[in-house]
């Protein structure tokens, strides 16, 4: 028993040694191993008699007046307790970390949508979304893939569909090009397709021709050529363009049966462009806008200034003037109509008649009115079916009656077409007063940026034209710009009040107002003077015959000049005039004309 006493006593002291000497862990901060600490792991942790130096052992070891509200987790580490502990754009999450988002709205101010694993994200991975292709083989709706990363993929065409000659892509659609018109699955002319003549479900008969949307017999006067079973005039047609089967392409149009660029545009790389707007010949051939900038009176900028604010594709237009662009981009107005207040119209003197805009003052289909025809060799006179052609208008042009010295439609010749910023004069196409031709455009040298002083002086990027010179800043006198041109709205006649909005002949612009002078009328868009006006005589509209005279606004009589003989209140010329040969009254019969004063 001693001995098991002793022996007791012995375990007792040795777990006693064990307890004093390796079982009890020490002090924090007095072993020497807690002396190789860094500056982050200032704390020395004891575990079981392991020790490890760690960030802290309780959140005060983790606040500083940076970082108010941090604590201390299981793992001995300093994570956020609030977002105060983070840095300004992130956010404290579950006491875990500061992330750079918790949900979508956190990442509005990045411009990214989604909170993805609290990473800020384009997109969703898997997700798609339409987009517009750079692809000049396929015309087709674009589509692109979020990629894992968050990221958008490149533009793919969901389908690989190609477009026909007889059309062309926009915004991956294949649309009928100009002139033509969709009829199911094609293309046409319904001008002068038989199967198609004036519309989709109108084909001709065995032995009839197509002429101007209608099935004939043979071909009118005015589309007198025949091409296959089509008949057309060569001189405008641009499908049959000086002859038969030549065809206008890449932008151009048919005037004087040669095919040209429309009026203001170029022919760059074999296609014709307007200068002004075009992002990739801006301002001239091959002067292509870099990514991000857009094209405004033919100079790059960042931004669509006021007067074309609208943007189309790189181009800065405005919808209410642009014919490529009439009230929506992409909108183009057909030929022979241009774009007024957004809309597609004919040009003044002309009027619509089913798809054609036809002046009825001379056109024998639709002479005073639409589809009133001239019949039995009869020609169309101030829109008037005549036997012949009087002589205010001798010229037979077409089965109208013209004149060719003065008439735009034909200026010198049949189906000599004068442009349309060109008047005729004297049997000449020639730019308006105050005009200068540059080019194949008539440009006013004292605004027009691309010829500001003269032709080609174009004018830097970022300068205006102010009177024939290009400067940095419109001065006070001429503080608002018009495409790219210095004005005062209050005072310019061809910028009065608005950009474009020019004033009446005769008129003035008074307080950006137009307005005729005193003593002046506005009649049928002229200033007048109506007390001495023939055709205004007393009030607008008042006509005085050609034997009479308007004195103080009274038609007074006072006879015909020399040469000349008043029949039914006209002067006419008995010697050549048809409905008056010889004498007053005495008209000739069909297929007769007036020679020396007799029918023959």
């Amino acid at each position: 028993m001693s001995w098991n006493r002793s022996l007791l006593s012995l375990s007792m002291f040795c777990c006693l040694c064990v307890l004093i000497f390796s079982c009890s862990p020490p002090q924090i901060g007095e072993s020497d191993q807690c002396k190789e600490c860094t500056e982050k792991e200032l704390q020395c942790l004891n575990t079981g008699g392991s020790v490890q130096c760690v960030a802290c052992l309780n959140d005060t070891h983790c606040q500083t007046a940076t970082y108010p509200d941090r604590r201390c987790n299981e793992d001995h580490k300093c994570v956020c307790g609030s977002d105060k502990d983070c840095k300004e754009g992130f956010y404290c999450t579950g006491g875990i970390a500061c992330v750079e988002c918790r949900d979508d709205k956190d990442c509005a101010a990045l411009g990214k949508t989604f909170c993805i694993d609290t990473f800020c994200q384009n997109c969703k991975p898997g997700n798609t979304l339409p987009c517009t292709i750079e692809s000049t083989e396929f015309c087709s709706p674009g589509q692109k893939e979020c990629g894992p990363n968050g990221l958008w993929k490149a533009c793919e065409p969901v389908e690989k569909k190609t477009c026909s000659e007889e059309e062309f892509c926009r915004d991956g659609v294949c649309l009928c090009n100009e002139g033509l018109e969709r009829c199911g699955d094609v293309c046409v002319n319904l001008q002068n397709n038989i199967k198609y003549c004036g519309s989709c479900s109108n084909a001709c008969g065995d032995k009839e021709l197509c002429a101007g949307g209608r099935c004939v017999k043979e071909c009118p006067p005015d589309t007198p050529e025949r091409c296959g079973d089509a008949c057309v005039n060569l001189d405008r047609d641009s499908f049959h363009c000086g002859k038969c089967g030549v065809r206008c392409t890449n932008g151009k149009r048919c005037r004087g049966g040669a095919c040209q660029c429309p009026t203001g545009q170029l022919l760059c790389d074999g296609q014709c462009v307007f200068p002004q707007t075009d992002a990739r010949h801006c301002g001239a051939c091959g002067n292509a806008c870099k990514q991000g900038s857009v094209c405004a009176n033919g100079a790059c900028l960042l931004s669509c200034p006021k007067s074309t604010p609208e943007t189309c594709y790189g181009s800065c237009v405005d919808l209410q003037t642009d014919d490529a662009h009439c009230g929506a981009c992409g909108k183009v107005c057909p030929v022979g109509q241009l774009c007024k207040a957004g809309d597609c119209v004919c040009p003044d003197g002309q009027q619509l008649c089913g798809k054609q805009c036809v002046d009825i003052n001379i056109h024998p289909g639709h002479c005073g009115q639409c589809e009133k025809r001239c019949v039995n060799g009869q020609r169309c006179a101030a829109g008037t079916c005549l036997t012949n052609c009087p002589s205010a208008t001798p010229d037979a042009c077409y089965g109208g009656c013209v004149d060719f010295q003065t008439n735009p439609s034909h200026c010198g010749a049949c189906g000599k077409a004068c442009r349309r910023d060109q008047q005729c004069v004297q049997g000449k196409c020639i730019c308006n007063t105050g005009e200068q031709e540059c080019g194949g455009v008539c440009a006013i040298l004292e605004e027009n940026r691309l010829h500001c002083g003269a032709c080609n002086n174009k004018c830097a990027t970022n300068e205006s034209c102010h009177q024939g010179k290009c400067v940095a800043t419109c001065p006070k006198t001429a503080p608002d710009l018009c495409f790219g041109s210095c004005v005062d709205l209050n005072q310019s006649t061809r910028h009065c009040g608005a950009c474009r909005n020019a004033c009446a002949t005769g008129q003035l612009c008074n307080k950006g107002k137009c307005e005729c002078p005193n003593t002046t009328t506005l009649c049928q868009g002229q200033c007048v003077d109506t007390s001495s006006a023939r055709l205004h005589c007393g009030a607008c509209g008042t006509s005085c015959s050609e034997a009479e005279g308007c004195v103080q606004g009274v038609c007074i009589q006072q006879g015909c000049p020399q040469g000349k003989t008043e029949c039914a209140k006209k002067c006419v010329d008995v010697q050549s005039d048809a409905l008056h040969c010889g004498e007053c009254g005495k008209a000739c019969a069909s297929g007769e004309s007036c020679q020396s004063g007799a029918c023959k």
